[in-house]
């Protein structure tokens, strides 16, 4: 369970580093591509 909750724990933070970068314009949408679903 511990490795399951720090997947979850790094999907969350690249999706919120997603969003900052798509607040400055850095290319976001290249970015989402790689993130699952």
């Amino acid at each position: 369970n511990s490795s399951l909750s720090l997947h979850g724990g790094l999907s969350s933070g690249l999706r919120l580093r997603c969003k900052a970068w798509n607040v400055h314009g850095a290319q976001s949408g290249s970015v989402f591509q790689l993130l699952p679903g």
